[in-house]
């Protein structure tokens, strides 16, 4: 049998410090289920979690790993972007689909 894929999660205590770590979504729902049930501590394999200091538990996506080929062409996107001083990427999106080469400052 497959051992279940782990997921990062970020865990912010009432004190306002966070912990991120890996559990599995059986781990997860367990956790969960505590929490719901106001159980004041639960045993997991990494240790016991005092459930009455969390205030919140937020999935952390995983971060998508660009090829060479998609991180020059996101460089070239942020040159254009810190170029002209854009902070917003829908302005930056609307303008591509002007006609405007944001990297080079001309109309097309």
């Amino acid at each position: 049998m497959t051992k279940p894929n782990k997921h990062e999660y970020r865990i912010q205590y009432i004190d306002n410090t966070y912990q991120v770590i890996e559990w599995s979504k059986p781990e997860f729902k367990l956790v969960g289920t505590a929490m719901e049930q106001e159980q004041k501590a639960i045993m997991l394999e990494e240790g016991i979690f005092k459930l009455t200091d969390i205030r919140a538990i937020v999935y952390l996506p995983p971060i998508p790993v660009l090829t060479p080929e998609e991180q020059k062409a996101k460089e070239e996107d942020d040159a254009g972007l810190s170029e002209w001083g854009f902070v917003d990427p829908d302005v930056q999106q609307w303008l591509k689909s002007q006609g405007f080469n944001i990297n080079k400052g001309v109309n097309n």
